[in-house]
């Protein structure tokens, strides 16, 4: 389960850490290259994605809710820098609105390859849930957090999505109150992490986390 397994990169880094969660039975460790290329200064830390019996889309908010126990644990207040692959992407994307609802701050989501829940094609190609008729998908609420999405551009879940559904965002643009600012990576899905994209996906962040920690550090000021 998300709260089961915490790896943690660079985690003498002065800045805000950023908490990435894997897919489902993804180790964490999937995340090392991207904390690698963020270099020492910038903290990540990584929980492994959800079990088998949490991937149904009905158990996403207990999955979300076990996943804010474990960051709290380690960072109890805000602000809070998400991300996640694939599964875990949608569970950070709920983590985010329930620390938002309890009046935190959320700056930055970031997901990696990440069709929102909803979309049936999408699960009865990947998801298990899928191959049984179980209950409806999960439907997210909305929330208004900063939303980026890193897209793998080759054979990628979006150039088939995108194909049959017509939306670049994956369905995001309906659930974050927020613009979603799309970045285009090379590789897969399944390579979408590992180098030399990695070195790619760090690029990209690299600037949204030091504008999120500058934003941080501005609110850690006034709240003194």
């Amino acid at each position: 389960a998300a709260s089961d397994a915490i790896l943690s990169f660079n985690e003498n880094g002065a800045r805000v850490p950023l908490f990435c969660i894997s897919s489902v039975g993804e180790d964490p460790h999937c995340f090392r290259h991207v904390a690698a290329h963020l270099g020492p200064d910038q903290p990540l830390f990584a929980l492994g994605g959800p079990d088998g019996g949490s991937e149904r889309l009905q158990d996403i908010e207990e999955t979300a809710r076990r996943a804010c126990q474990a960051i709290r644990r380690i960072r109890p207040r805000g602000p809070y820098l998400l991300g996640g692959y694939c599964f875990g992407g949608i569970v950070a994307f709920e983590s985010a609105r329930q620390l938002v609802s309890m009046g935190e701050e959320v700056p930055l989501v970031a997901l990696f390859d990440v069709p929102a829940p909803g979309y049936r094609r999408f699960l009865r190609r990947f998801g298990r849930r899928a191959r049984s008729r179980g209950p409806a998908p999960h439907v997210l609420k909305p929330v208004a957090v900063p939303l980026v999405h890193f897209m793998s551009r080759d054979g990628s879940i979006d150039t088939r999505i995108q194909r049959l559904l017509a939306d670049p965002r994956l369905g995001w643009r309906d659930l974050c109150e927020k613009p979603v600012q799309i970045v285009r990576v090379g590789g897969s899905h399944a390579t979408l992490l590992d180098e030399p994209h990695a070195a790619q996906i760090a690029a990209g962040l690299e600037a949204l986390l030091r504008e999120a920690n500058g934003r941080s550090v501005v609110l850690a000021d006034t709240m003194l």
